[in-house]
């Protein structure tokens, strides 16, 4: 076992090893990069939709309209403020003509039913929040405001 330990072969065999360890010397390194790519894209996807619910929810402005496709004229304060930042944003307005008005079963995160999700997942993060700033409070007192 000592001999084969100190060998060249075996020596070669561990630092070709090492080497493939790295992500350029692995096999599957161009599927790695792509499902790098396709997580970065989807984020910036995310990140853009994120902001507008949370800017129309902010100021209480209703999401859905009577149509909600893209360029109806009845789509609602969603789908419109998309198109509104996609006249600027370069890469939203590709990804709203290659994946807007697909329909069911098309991955795009710009359907109402991700919007809801969205919306319950901020509202989940709000009230963990209130409950954790009650818990560490000696003291607090609750009121309501109608609007």
């Amino acid at each position: 076992m000592k001999d084969h330990e100190n060998s060249d072969e075996h020596r070669s065999a561990l630092a070709t090893l090492l080497a493939r360890k790295n992500a350029g010397g692995r096999v599957d390194k161009s599927l790695v990069l792509q499902t790098e790519e396709e997580i970065k894209y989807w984020h910036e996807v995310l990140r853009r939709i994120v902001a507008v619910v949370k800017s129309l929810s902010a100021c209480r402005l209703p999401f859905r309209g009577s149509h909600e496709r893209f360029g109806s004229k009845n789509r609602g304060n969603y789908l419109m403020t998309l198109e509104l930042l996609a006249e600027f944003d370069p890469f939203l307005d590709l990804h709203l003509k290659c994946h807007g008005n697909k329909g069911i079963g098309t991955t795009s995160y710009l359907s109402s039913k991700t919007c809801d999700e969205i919306i319950n997942i901020m509202a989940e993060k709000v009230i963990n929040k209130i409950v954790s700033e009650i818990k560490h409070a000696k003291y607090f007192s609750i009121f309501s405001v109608d609007f």
